[in-house]
């Protein structure tokens, strides 16, 4: 909840049993990824940027059906800067094991 206050936005859970809507990666995972090879983290850094500007931000949004390159070019305006600084996401708590190995998180073994 901190992280989303830091940054205005309010987390939304996803309907259940609607896999397709919980998978936002699925376009970069099955176009960008599939059937490549990186070097380093550099190449990989280098072929992303290639694929967004020839391949994934020229072309016709599916739900939109805007460009995606117009569209962001009409909505930047109105989007918020960033929080100066950086955000510490590190979370830390201690638990105990027990004598069957277990470790209880939120009620759960």
């Amino acid at each position: 909840m901190a992280c989303g206050a830091r940054y205005g936005v309010v987390p939304r859970a996803f309907q259940p049993y609607r896999a397709q809507t919980k998978r936002p990666d699925r376009y970069i995972r099955a176009d960008f990824f599939m059937a490549r090879q990186f070097t380093a983290i550099e190449d990989r850094r280098r072929q992303l940027r290639q694929w967004l500007d020839a391949v994934a931000n020229v072309r016709m949004h599916g739900t939109t059906d805007c460009i995606v390159t117009e569209h962001f070019v009409e909505e930047r305006p109105s989007l918020q800067a960033l929080p100066t600084g950086r955000f510490d996401a590190v979370l830390r708590v201690e638990r105990r094991q027990s004598d069957e190995g277990c470790v209880s998180v939120g009620g759960n073994h």
